[in-house]
C-alpha cells in the first residue's frame, strides 16, 4: 500500500469513526434529562424556587415562610466522557493526517531528487565510457566528436520519423549532455534538426529519449 493509498484509507476510517461517535452522542444528549426529586417539608404552596445545580438544597422565596425543598439532580457522566473522547479523536485524527501528508510530500521530493541524481550520474558514466573507448572511424556521412558519431540528415522528416530512422541504424536522436556538445551540434546543422527531446507522454513535461528529464541535464 502506497503512502497516498494509506492516507485515503486513514481518512475514510477516521470519518466513519467520527460520524458514528457524533450520532451516538447526539442520541444520548436528546434522551438525557435532569431528574429532580422534591421532598417538601411543609404544605405551603411553592410559587418560585431558585435552583442551584451545585447545591443540595433549594428554598422557595414567595411562600409565607421559607420552605425547605430538597433537590436531587443526577447527571449522566457518560455524556462528558463521550464528548471528551470525540474531541480527543478529532485531534488525533487531524494530527495523523497531517503527519501522513508531510511524509508523503517529503517522500515525493526525495524520489524526485534521487531520480535527478541518478540521471546525472548515468550521463557522467556514459561520457567517461565514451572517452575510454578506443578510437573508431565513423561511417561515411557521419561526423566525429569526442568519440561519438553524429549524422545530420538533409531530409525533411517529422520527429517520430527521425526517431524511428535513428533506431533503424542503431543510433538515437542526439541528447545534449553539455555546452560543448550543444555548440558542436549548433555549428554542424545547416538549417534545423530534431534532437532527442519531446513531450509526447505529457504535454509540457520534456524528456530525453533515454528517459531522463530536461531538468536533470540542465543541472549538469
Amino acid at each position: 500500500m502506497t503512502v497516498l493509498d494509506f492516507t485515503a484509507y486513514a481518512g475514510k476510517l477516521f470519518s466513519h469513526f467520527t460520524v458514528t461517535l457524533v450520532t451516538h452522542l447526539t442520541t444520548l444528549l436528546s434522551t438525557n434529562r435532569h431528574e429532580m426529586e422534591y421532598n417538601l417539608y411543609s404544605n405551603a404552596e411553592v410559587t418560585f424556587s431558585h435552583l442551584d445545580q451545585d447545591a443540595d438544597e433549594c428554598f422557595s422565596k414567595d411562600s409565607p415562610s421559607w420552605t425547605k425543598t430538597k433537590c436531587v439532580i443526577t447527571h449522566n457522566g457518560w455524556t462528558l466522557v463521550l464528548l471528551a473522547g470525540l474531541c480527543f479523536a478529532l485531534l488525533c485524527g487531524l494530527t495523523a493526517l497531517g503527519v501522513l501528508y508531510v511524509k508523503k510530500t517529503n517522500m515525493s521530493d526525495f524520489l524526485e531528487a534521487q531520480n535527478m541524481n541518478l540521471s546525472a550520474s548515468l550521463s557522467t558514466v556514459q561520457q567517461k565510457l565514451a572517452a575510454t573507448r578506443p578510437c573508431r572511424e565513423c561511417d561515411s556521412g557521419w561526423k566525429k566528436h569526442q568519440g561519438q558519431c553524429y549524422f545530420f540528415s538533409k531530409e525533411k522528416k517529422t520527429w517520430t520519423q527521425s526517431h524511428d530512422y535513428c533506431l533503424s541504424v542503431g543510433a538515437q536522436l542526439v541528447i545534449i549532455n553539455g555546452q560543448q556538445e550543444q555548440t558542436f551540434v549548433s555549428e554542424s546543422i545547416i538549417e534545423t534538426c530534431w534532437i532527442g527531446l519531446s513531450d509526447l507522454e505529457t504535454e509540457g513535461q520534456w524528456y530525453w529519449v533515454d528517459g531522463s528529464s530536461l531538468n536533470a541535464t540542465e543541472t549538469k
